[in-house]
């Protein structure tokens, strides 16, 4: 897709917004278990590692959002599906539990900050 507006549109600067995957809501897992995203690290590992490949061929990536730092209430769905990071125990005050995804996604940017200081792509 990226490749497709490159070259459709002369390479426009482009900002993926609003990206992520849903979990169906089961309330019947303890936290401890709701927390373990697997299928979102995947998920945004692997368009990420194509943005990477898209940027190294040229394209102008400058931009990527996750969708969402915290589950949240769906116009459509309710409280059905959980898109974020962080799990949200709607039972228990709001209380908030980072997901294996956060985690995921801090130690992935700590480590592209160190390996980028002193880069700037400005």
């Amino acid at each position: 897709m990226t490749k497709y507006v490159k070259e459709k549109y002369g390479n426009a600067p482009i900002i993926i917004t609003e990206n992520g995957v849903a979990d169906a809501n089961n309330y019947t897992l303890p936290i401890s278990k709701a927390v373990q995203d697997y299928q979102r690290i995947r998920y945004h590992r692997l368009h990420l590692a194509s943005l990477l490949k898209a940027i190294k061929d040229g394209v102008d990536v400058q931009g990527y959002l996750i969708w969402s730092l915290f589950d949240n209430f769906e116009w459509n769905d309710g409280y059905t599906y959980r898109f974020g990071l962080n799990y949200i125990d709607y039972k228990h005050g709001l209380t908030r539990y980072p997901k294996y995804s956060a985690l995921w996604l801090k130690k992935f940017l700590q480590k592209q900050s160190s390996s980028n200081r002193g880069y700037s792509p400005m």
